[in-house]
């Protein structure tokens, strides 16, 4: 049979859309060459590399693309899945970010500084990672509820190298333990003027103040102990001396004085005597009482305020504590003393 030639190369005129387009491969049946003119797309198969400087266009790319360089993200770069792609997809944006599309709606995407954001993650394994960070509430072993941190197990640790610190900033409020080296530090307070209260049963049991005073079963200490309440030790009570003057907004205190004991009766401090004398040496009944003192003088006490004493030198004392006359009355003016004879009769008033 005889060859048949035909051209390599031929400019068209009039195929396409662009004159003198160079077509390779020679027409048939007046069909276009095989490449470069539309109408017919054969495959082009090269054991060679093939250079464009211009754009290369086509309907879709087969092939991994793992040597390709240079590839920057367009709006349309995406993988779709089934003929409706348009709601299961993996689009790039050319602002750098990858969406996850699921059933037409968006549930995750790759941000360029923050890495997967998704509307939830779910592993039955561990989860790695150098930093983490929640916009919204937390829960481990529970669904998060009205709560920052929402914990539910039997056992709920947190441990540190170093040191633990929680803190409520907004309220001044801070639970420390550890401190570089110092293992054994701890410390739970308030760094505002805000007292500190410890509850037990739903209900305040012990309560610093912000001033410095502590109250057991009060919210208001007026000392720098306040106990409402009785008081048991198994070992000795230690008091200290004060300079604090007895009044009745402190009666009942106790000091350590001149190597004796004294108790403020509301008036005066006055030295407590043994408790085998104890008895002997007072007459007491609630808020009145008459007591002989170790300083030898007597007391005469009712509704807690002290009315005479008989000092030791024998002066008597009404309305003071401290007489200087044989009889020394004291009090608003007006006569002090009154004399009547039998039948109440009046005679006279000094």
């Amino acid at each position: 049979a005889a060859d048949e030639w035909q051209n390599i190369v031929f400019t068209s005129g009039t195929v396409g859309n662009n004159a003198n387009r160079l077509c390779m491969g020679a027409p048939d049946h007046m069909r276009p060459s095989d490449i470069g003119c539309p109408s017919y797309a054969p495959s082009l198969t090269t054991g060679g590399h093939v250079s464009i400087t211009g754009n290369v266009s086509a309907n879709k790319f087969i092939g991994d693309g793992s040597g390709l360089t240079g590839v920057a993200a367009a709006t349309g770069d995406r993988i779709v899945s089934g003929s409706t792609g348009g709601t299961r997809m993996v689009a790039v944006s050319e602002t750098g970010f990858i969406s996850v599309t699921q059933a037409g709606y968006n549930t995750a995407w790759f941000d360029p500084t923050r890495g997967l954001v998704t509307l939830g993650v779910s592993t039955t394994g561990a989860i790695s990672g150098t930093r983490g960070y929640f916009s919204g509430n937390v829960g481990i072993g529970a669904f998060p509820n009205n709560n920052a941190l929402n914990i539910s197990g039997n056992v709920a640790r947190i441990s540190a190298d170093d040191y633990a610190q929680w803190s409520a900033s907004s309220n001044g409020v801070n639970v420390f333990y550890g401190a570089n080296g110092n293992s054994g530090r701890a410390y739970l307070g308030t760094t505002s003027n805000h007292d500190l209260r410890i509850h037990a049963n739903n209900n305040v049991r012990l309560t610093i103040a912000a001033g410095g005073n502590v109250g057991i079963s009060t919210t208001a200490p007026l000392a720098k102990l306040d106990v409402v309440g009785t008081i048991s030790a198994s070992d000795a009570i230690q008091v200290g001396s004060s300079g604090l003057a007895c009044s009745a907004g402190i009666a009942g205190a106790l000091r350590y004085s001149g190597s004796n004991i004294e108790f403020c009766n509301g008036v005066s401090w006055s030295a407590l005597v043994g408790a085998a004398e104890a008895m002997g040496d007072r007459i007491v009944s609630g808020s009145t009482n008459i007591i002989a003192h170790q300083d030898r003088s007597l007391t005469f006490t009712t509704d807690g305020a002290q009315r005479m004493v008989i000092g030791k030198n024998g002066r008597f004392g009404f309305g003071t504590a401290t007489p200087i006359r044989e009889v020394q009355i004291e009090g608003t003016m007006g006569p002090a003393i009154r004399f009547t004879r039998p039948g109440n009769v009046f005679m006279a008033e000094f």
